[in-house]
């Protein structure tokens, strides 16, 4: 409730800065528990950060207050990707295209542990946080590498995309 009423008004500046405040917070007792050695509670602080940063940034990070919290979200999903098991590592690509957003894409990858070379199977759910929600545990443990791309609803070529994954070691 404290965040909720922490929301002084929808502008991108009052509303972004509600949630990134219990975001920073969250991101802090992470950084902290990781320290102590807490991996477990590390972790779980870092996927409340994100959600948090998320909400920051919701609908769209289209002020410069939601962009700071966007780019938290984006911090703090990665360090709980880092510690997930098995780990769900980001990578980017170059992207090129009149009036785009970013000059790259970004994506989640996760390997399973049980197949040394499994295929790759690409999901699309189109919206921005929907790739986040289907990395979560549950889905790990499929037999396929799971591969999430973030394209603030731009279109690529998929068949491109499955060239620049990472090979399997």
């Amino acid at each position: 409730m404290h965040t909720i009423e922490a929301v002084k008004g929808l502008d991108g500046e009052n509303w972004a800065s509600a949630w990134m405040g219990t975001g920073a917070r969250f991101l802090k007792q992470a950084e902290e528990r990781e320290l102590a050695g807490d991996v477990d509670s590390a972790q779980g602080a870092y996927y409340q950060a994100y959600g948090f940063h998320f909400l920051g940034r919701f609908p769209c990070p289209n002020h410069a207050a939601k962009e700071a919290c966007y780019q938290q979200e984006l911090k703090a999903y990665e360090k709980f990707g880092a510690m997930a098991d098995p780990p769900i590592h980001p990578f980017s690509i170059p992207f090129d295209a009149p009036h785009a957003l970013s000059s790259e894409i970004r994506f989640y990858l996760c390997k399973p542990k049980v197949v040394a070379r499994p295929p790759v199977v690409i999901m699309w759910g189109g919206v921005d946080a929907w790739k986040e929600e289907m990395t979560d545990s549950r889905r790990r443990s499929w037999p396929w590498a799971q591969h999430h791309p973030e394209l603030d609803g731009r279109r690529i070529d998929t068949a491109e995309t499955l060239q620049v994954c990472p090979a399997w070691s």
